[in-house]
């Protein structure tokens, strides 16, 4: 269990103690991820990733450049090693409520393309655990583990490593937050789904920030905030989902017409699922608006501003 941050702590002291709880969540999973059983090690991998790229990447100066930018590459190449899979278990997830949203009499048409999507899973299974095997992998382990064991105990001579921890996270909070109210502003109702998702990535390096560093700060404010910005996430999760599952039925079917041919049911069930997949994401597009305009309002930008101000 981590110990308390105080908020007066040396930086590197204290991003090393953060990102040391990350990694020690990150391997926890990293068995249930090699055995496929449980998407939701896949899942929680993934966050541990996150949440540490979303750490490390902000406090550049706080540690050596070398270090920094090895940790920082490999947990980006991490990052993308494992998207596929997670689409993937998140459509498979999805059919039974996919096939209650179309006809009943098409309920039986997605069977084929079910089928190929279990055999990509399957491959994205085997790159998964290749991907684990791999030199690079396991030297980030050993050098990682041990970079952050020793950083948490001795203080490093870098620009900003002897910093107050509550300045620096107050500091990338702030830059954060209005990064996201950029991209936000930005995405009106006629957004792409690669500017929804792009949004939806940056509000999520905001609140594992906010996560990370929030014993911080005073409990309930921080509470509050979160919750804003769970509103927001959830819309823009769904949102980004639905246009995921979209592209993933537009890049499968044609492949699953080559790998084993389709009947007419196959297509009609496909061409149905993606109507109402459109007619979903046009209509929670609407929830993002007003969304958005919550988490974007005066009040919230004051309370930010409050929280994790200068001082």
């Amino acid at each position: 269990m981590m110990a308390p941050l105080d908020p007066q702590m040396r930086a590197d002291l204290a991003v090393a103690q953060v990102l040391g709880a990350h990694y020690t969540i990150l391997n926890r999973h990293e068995r249930g991820l090699l055995e496929g059983a449980d998407s939701e090690a896949l899942h929680d991998f993934r966050v541990a990733i996150r949440t540490s790229r979303s750490v490390l990447n902000p406090t550049r100066g706080v540690f050596p450049e070398r270090p920094y930018q090895r940790f920082r590459g490999v947990l980006a190449w991490l990052a993308g090693c494992t998207g596929a899979a997670r689409d993937l278990d998140v459509f498979l997830e999805k059919l039974p409520v996919f096939r209650h949203m179309i006809p009943a009499a098409l309920n039986e048409g997605l069977a084929p393309l079910e089928a190929v999507l279990h055999e990509a899973q399957k491959v994205e299974q085997e790159q998964l655990a290749r991907t684990c095997a791999a030199r690079r992998y396991v030297g980030f382990k050993r050098a990682y583990g041990a970079f952050l064991g020793e950083r948490a105990a001795h203080a490093c001579r870098t620009p900003r490593g002897n910093e107050p921890i509550v300045a620096l996270a107050s500091r990338v909070i702030r830059k954060r937050y209005r990064k996201a109210l950029a991209g936000g502003r930005h995405a009106g109702a006629s957004a792409t789904g690669a500017t929804l998702h792009e949004l939806r990535k940056s509000g999520k390096k905001l609140r594992y920030l906010i996560d990370s560093f929030r014993e911080l700060y005073p409990d309930e404010e921080v509470r509050d905030v979160l919750k804003l910005l769970k509103e927001l996430q959830d819309v823009l999760g769904r949102l980004v989902d639905l246009h995921v599952q979209r592209r993933l039925l537009r890049e499968w079917l044609p492949r699953a017409e080559a790998a084993r041919g389709l009947p007419p049911a196959a297509l009609m069930a496909a061409q149905a699922l993606d109507v109402l997949l459109l007619q979903d994401e046009l209509k929670t597009r609407g929830s993002f608006t007003e969304r958005f305009a919550s988490f974007a309002s005066r009040e919230t930008r004051e309370r930010f501003e409050r929280l994790f101000g200068e001082g």
